[in-house]
């Protein structure tokens, strides 16, 4: 069945609530949006997708499923669908500061700055004072994307200080990063992650991925090694490692050959 097949938008607007099997409760939007987060924190953007889509069906006014389905339609490479949910939440909830931050987000990624600044002041502003770190992150990484360093890094210090460990922002930050091409803070911030949370494949995957724009081929191995031990099937990983040893083969190759006809 096509991902979106149950998504499309009924007479309200909203996405109609997917059937559950006959006999069997419906969890609260609560344990969706969770398993959601924990599925986009793992890689696997199109399950959390659909977990993110079952909250807000759930509950209509839990924004930060809204702002999931968006965020995982751009780590998905989808800008279109995501500026169709970024619209479609600000239609519902123009004030709610969680939806205006990621429609903010969202025209970072068209090239919009202003627009993104924009967006993400009025989420500030309403928030009253009580911002929570997610609204810091999509502002660090609108301002990121306009080229803003000082800006952000101290956006990126709120969300430290709020956060404090917790690995899952220590993760996103490296994504928001690794999304600018800003390689070694990316490394730095995936690595105080997997201080907390070694179990993560796909953390792993990302570290790899860093490392490799960063030619450190030997770092890169052992992580995607990590990966692959902690997850046989994480496609991705398998994909980089299989490549890394063919280009390991093709180098000793080339020297061999050189050294014997030279």
């Amino acid at each position: 069945m096509d991902r979106f097949s149950w998504l499309e938008f009924g007479d309200s607007g909203v996405p109609s609530r997917p059937h559950s099997e006959e006999g069997a409760p419906e969890p609260h939007a609560g344990t969706f949006l969770a398993r959601a987060e924990s599925l986009y924190l793992e890689g696997r953007y199109e399950p959390a997708l659909l977990e993110f889509s079952r909250a807000v069906a759930e509950q209509r006014d839990l924004f930060d499923a809204w702002a999931g389905q968006v965020r995982c339609h751009l780590a998905m490479d989808e800008l279109p669908r995501a500026r169709v949910w970024a619209n479609k939440a600000l239609e519902f909830f123009p004030s709610a500061p969680r939806v205006l931050s990621v429609a903010g987000l969202v025209a970072a990624y068209q090239g919009q700055d202003e627009e993104a600044l924009r967006f993400s002041d009025q989420a500030l502003k309403l928030s009253r004072g009580l911002i929570p770190p997610a609204l810091w992150l999509e502002r660090a990484e609108c301002l990121l994307r306009s080229g803003r360093l000082d800006a952000a890094s101290d956006c990126l210090d709120m969300v430290r200080s709020l956060s404090g460990e917790d690995p899952d922002y220590r993760q996103r930050i490296g994504l928001v990063f690794l999304g600018v091409g800003a390689f070694e803070q990316a490394w730095l911030e995936f690595q105080a992650a997997l201080e907390r949370r070694p179990d993560r494949a796909w953390l792993w995957y990302l570290s790899a991925r860093v490392a490799q724009a960063l030619q450190q081929e030997d770092r890169a191995r052992f992580a995607l090694e990590r990966a692959l031990a902690l997850d046989p099937a994480l496609k991705e990983a398998r994909r980089e490692h299989n490549r890394l040893q063919d280009s390991s083969w093709t180098g000793w190759l080339a020297r061999l050959l050189g050294r014997q006809f030279g």
